[in-house]
């Protein structure tokens, strides 16, 4: 037991020195850090809003200080409110929002690569194989692509909903399916994306479980209580998303979620930041798709999956078989040799005789790929020769093709952006509530590249049972080269990073101490979508005020937003008056430092045209606060 404690302690040791390493120099820069000034700002602001709600009462909950006079708008995206639970105590201690952003960054690294640990180790009773999938999971390529998104970035608790799945059909233990409810809450209500993938996945392995006739009438009963308990206990925190969609008449057009649909070329990028691939790779980037496994955890997971033939069959059948199997596996190779080309020289021509070959497109190379690996797995001779899995292997191998599959999108795309045929996704889209809001498909790779990490874990003990118990040196020797290799590819070290002031604004300092809550809006606001940080920057400072924002930044935009933004590029006029009234703002912040020079003389001779009704509150160097005057005598400016 005390041995046990030890290596698991060594492990946990590990995974925050690893993790502190794989995200330098963040920890010399907890307090003011941040990878840039989008989405990273506007996930402080959700948690900070959350922390606040905790602390100060919930009602209203979802009626966020941005978008005024709209309500709901916390439902315009992630809520994050697991996230704000693990960093309250933090809060409690240290009260500075970007380290508790910054905290739970770094967290999120640490608990995904333990949480893969225990389920590799429960599947294969092999300790450094649970440890080398844990390492591949949580410093995945995947992950570094989205540095910006911390609900992306939190796949913490995957691993521990498929362990106590597993542990609950393969044991009947009631406290496993506890677990298993409790770590999928945490999961759902971590990030919109993920709770839709995940039921789908523990759908998926239910299905194979019941296939295999591994669930009997008392585990159907018991899961269905727990799914209807869990059901009930999400409904609350998914309901405000339900409510949003319906009045808001939201859904995402098919074609956008087309456009942020992966590609197979994407699956051979990795992140721009990596230093070994990532200049090399850079091509195959699309949206948010910087897809590329990583070179190790597909050779361990083909470990996983193929078998050798131990002996070729005299039959004739076999020998074709054999020959077709041959001759696929040049062509397969050549195809993988034009696709290194290509990589490398952006095409190429060649004539034989009156033929002519040209390659300079990716993406033909890569379907005609994926097309000669499946039917070569097709003439296989004897499918339970050529695969390796055993009954929990095959679960992870169905989840990461179907995952790959899904990640596609509602159609296969082939060169010239032609759809050849519809996929799997287009049905979740068309009658699963829920998937109309997502915009981005590719995210699926998050649960083929989970699926391959704990295939990963399976070859790694192939490897190590291999090698003969006396053999403990070799045994150590080829884990650490495994180890090497996979650091060698995973090194994204230095990150770059934004810092944010420490200094509150005497403006924020100032509206602070206002009584009561009143609306404010901040100038400028951005153009037709353009320099969005304005919005988020000051949904950032207003945790240090909390007022109402006619401001703000989401995964989605309320009708008047616009009108309005357009109306007050032009401030003040009369119609941005009369705009202001009809909302009720009592504050116009000005923030000149962020003004062309021709616009700030504009506005303040026009201030001057409109003292009756616009008052200058206070001036904080370049920042002014102008009252928006109700009551006035000259002319009454309301509809």
């Amino acid at each position: 037991m005390m041995k046990k404690a030890v290596i698991y302690l060594l492990v946990v040791s590990f995974f925050i020195a690893a993790s502190i390493l794989a995200t330098y120099p963040l920890i010399t820069r907890m307090d003011t850090a941040v990878k840039n000034l989008g989405d990273p700002l506007f996930n402080i602001w959700v948690l900070n809003w959350d922390i606040h709600k905790f602390l100060g009462g919930v009602n209203n909950f979802f009626d966020a200080n941005i978008f005024y006079p709209h309500t709901n708008t916390l439902a315009y995206s992630d809520h994050l409110i697991p996230q704000a639970l693990l960093a309250l105590p933090v809060f409690l201690i240290r009260p500075q929002p970007i380290f508790i952003y910054n905290f739970l960054f770094i967290l999120s690294f640490i608990l995904s690569g333990l949480g893969m640990f225990f389920l590799v180790e429960y599947l294969t009773k092999n300790r450094f194989a649970a440890f080398l999938a844990g390492c591949i999971f949580a410093f995945c390529p995947y992950r570094f692509g989205h540095l910006g998104h911390l609900q992306i970035l939190s796949t913490q608790w995957i691993p521990f909903v498929f362990l106590f799945f597993h542990k609950f059909i393969e044991k009947s233990k009631t406290r496993d399916l506890v677990f298993f409810s409790v770590f999928f809450i945490l999961q759902a209500l971590s990030c919109s994306y993920y709770a839709l993938f995940l039921g789908a996945a523990i759908l998926t392995v239910f299905s194979l479980y019941l296939i295999k006739r591994r669930i009997n009438l008392k585990k159907l009963l018991l899961l269905a209580s727990a799914g209807i308990i869990t059901a009930l206990i999400l409904f609350p925190f998914f309901y405000p998303y339900y409510k949003f969609q319906k009045e808001m008449e939201f859904s995402r057009p098919i074609s956008e979620v087309e456009l942020y649909s992966a590609q197979a070329q994407n699956y051979l990028a990795v992140p721009r930041g990596n230093r070994l691939l990532g200049k090399l790779t850079e091509r195959f980037i699309g949206r948010e798709a910087e897809l590329f496994p990583g070179i190790m955890v597909l050779i361990l997971a083909s470990m996983a999956i193929f078998k050798l033939p131990k002996r070729i069959d005299t039959k004739i059948i076999s020998k074709l078989r054999f020959i077709a199997s041959k001759v696929l596996n040049v062509f397969i190779a050549l195809n993988f040799a034009s696709i290194l080309l290509l990589s490398r020289t952006g095409g190429f021509d060649f004539n034989l005789g009156s033929f002519n070959i040209s390659f300079h497109s990716i993406r033909n190379p890569l379907y005609l790929l994926f097309f000669l690996i499946i039917l070569r797995w097709l003439i296989s001779r004897d499918k339970k020769k050529f695969l390796a899995l055993d009954e929990r292997g095959d679960i992870y191998l169905v989840l990461a093709i179907s995952s790959f599959i899904l990640s596609l999108g509602p159609a296969l795309i082939i060169s010239g952006g032609d759809k050849l045929i519809n996929l799997p996704y287009l049905f979740l889209y068309n009658h699963i509530p829920g998937f109309q809001g997502l915009r981005v498909s590719a995210r699926w790779s998050c649960f083929f590249i989970f699926s391959l990490s704990v295939l990963a874990g399976f070859g790694a003990k192939r490897i190590f049972e291999a090698l003969k118990k006396r053999q403990t040196i070799l045994k150590w020797g080829i884990g650490f080269l495994l180890f090497v290799f996979f650091v060698s590819e995973s090194i994204y070290t230095p990150i770059s990073y934004r810092d944010i002031p420490q200094a509150v604004p005497s403006i924020y300092r100032w509206l602070a101490q206002e009584k009561g809550d009143f609306a404010i809006i901040e100038l400028p606001m951005p153009v037709d979508g353009s320099r969005a940080h304005y919005e988020v920057m000051y949904m950032y400072w207003s945790i240090y005020h909390w007022k109402s924002l006619v401001n703000g930044y989401s995964g989605f935009f309320p009708p008047n937003y616009w009108p309005v933004n357009r109306t007050m590029q032009l401030f003040p006029t009369d119609e941005a008056i009369k705009t202001l009234k009809r909302l009720g703002v009592k504050y116009v912040i000005i923030h000149f430092d962020m003004l062309e020079e021709e616009r700030i003389r504009r506005i303040k001779t026009r201030l001057k045209e409109f003292e009756n009704c616009l008052k200058i509150k206070k001036e904080f160097d370049e920042d002014y606060v102008i009252e928006v005057i109700t009551q006035i005598k000259k002319h009454d400016y309301t509809d």
